[in-house]
């Protein structure tokens, strides 16, 4: 193990720290605001998963950073519950932003969501401090925000009773090539960035002229992707909310959560599995169509408390350890290898092949829920592997480990999560010789 990865705790704090941004909003001085960006220069405003990726981390190392980015947020929620994705606090904007902004109902915000991990954000700073008043004082926010996507994201007519994303930015997921198919694009010609960048200009204009109105945007029935990464995370969310609620001895608040999330659970489990493939996928448009790309997202029901146990296998065995797909040097591969949408080049489409810290942490928490521990522990290795030899960057090339995008990317310091909370031991034993020889040995 080399002197890097002993002292990754002061490099991930030092990375948080450098990122920090902080100050009182232009036209109101009494706003003040407080956020780690993911990385400098390249994005200096504030996503809504990125903070709360970095609020997880910090619990484990700044407790009242955790506490001001998390209240930062809260401050961007609206009356109805709705989080915006991102948010223009300091006002130094891109071209790109320039672009998008004009669709937007507000110049300082963004009028579309984005993953919902703010009861995991929330939940972490009880696992640490277990301080009931401090959830007691912010749940009922986080609850709303839920309770928001639960009542506006699900189509009434619409037999699938899941949560819809309006937008390819909503997942966080950009340019994956599970979407090419519901916006109309041809990954087989040239062009492929030009042609998405139009097709996210194009949704934005839709939603727009919709005037934001769901009702509108269900009739319209353009895109309207129920993926899995954002409903997967949204049931488990209800089921942490549901734990904070039992903490706080608020036991009908708790039960409507996990009724919400028992009910999504088995409406995604059925609807969403393909037993044929062994996988899952998401469904989009009123009509429910698939698009049959596998990628790292059919991985992710894993995090799903009440998975059948012969589902996960079937991921785990047929699937993330296939080294014909996700098993790459560094997994895990945003798109499997053998499909023929992988990318590993630079391109500027982000997920259509390197792999992520984030989807390895997703997945490494899945397979500690579902008992393949020593599955957990070979990918935590080779996610620490990464930084090691990459240190924290966007993203990696599956098979060489190559550092890709921005560097010192934030919420590539989950690693610190893996080792403190979903492991708690130190790193010499993910790193120990004599365990990687055992665990390689036939029918281990």
């Amino acid at each position: 193990m080399s002197e890097y990865i002993k002292d990754i705790d002061f490099r991930a704090s030092a990375i948080l720290e450098k990122n920090i941004q902080k100050g009182f909003t232009q036209n109101n001085p009494k706003a003040k605001y407080f956020y780690i960006c993911p990385s400098i220069p390249e994005y200096q405003h504030q996503w809504l998963w990125d903070s709360c990726f970095h609020i997880i981390v910090n619990s484990h190392l700044n407790i009242e950073y955790t506490k001001r980015e998390f209240e930062t947020l809260l401050k961007l929620q609206e009356d109805n519950g709705f989080l915006p994705h991102m948010y223009y606090w300091k006002g130094n904007i891109t071209q790109i932003d320039q672009l998008v902004r004009k669709y937007y109902q507000f110049l300082s915000k963004s009028s579309i969501t984005q993953t919902p991990l703010l009861a995991d954000a929330l939940y972490s700073i009880y696992r640490k401090e277990k301080n009931t008043e401090y959830i007691r004082k912010n749940i009922d926010a986080v609850r709303n925000f839920y309770d928001f996507l639960y009542t506006t994201r699900r189509n009434p007519v619409d037999p699938v009773a899941l949560l819809n994303i309006v937008h390819v930015w909503e997942s966080g997921i950009d340019n994956s090539p599970i979407y090419d198919a519901p916006l109309n694009i041809d990954s087989s010609k040239k062009k492929l960035q030009s042609q998405w960048i139009k097709a996210i200009l194009e949704q934005l204009n839709v939603l727009n002229k919709c005037d934001w109105d769901m009702e509108k945007i269900f009739e319209m029935n353009f895109f309207l992707f129920k993926d899995i990464l954002f409903n997967c995370t949204f049931i488990e969310g209800y089921r942490l909310l549901a734990e904070l609620y039992s903490h706080l001895e608020e036991n009908r608040e708790a039960e409507t959560c996990i009724n919400r999330a028992d009910e999504l659970e088995t409406i995604l489990i059925r609807e969403f599995w393909d037993k044929e493939e062994g996988l899952f996928f998401g469904t989009y448009g009123n009509e429910n169509k698939t698009n049959k790309v596998k990628t790292s997202l059919s991985l992710i029901p894993l995090i799903l408390t009440n998975l059948p146990q012969n589902i996960a296998a079937t991921l785990v065995f047929d699937h993330l350890l296939n080294e014909e797909e996700f098993w790459s040097d560094f997994p895990i591969p945003s798109v499997a290898l053998n499909e023929p949408t992988f990318s590993d080049q630079e391109t500027g489409l982000l997920w259509r092949g390197p792999s992520w810290i984030n989807i390895n942490w997703f997945i490494i928490k899945g397979l500690k829920k579902h008992g393949f521990e020593n599955v957990a522990l070979q990918l935590a290795q080779r996610t620490f592997e990464l930084i090691e030899k990459s240190g924290f960057s966007e993203y990696y090339h599956p098979q060489t480990g190559e550092a890709m995008g921005a560097r010192d990317f934030s919420w590539s310091t989950l690693v610190i999560d893996i080792k403190k909370q979903l492991f708690d031991f130190d790193l010499d034993f993910i790193f120990d010789k004599e365990w990687t020889r055992i665990k390689r040995l036939p029918g281990f």
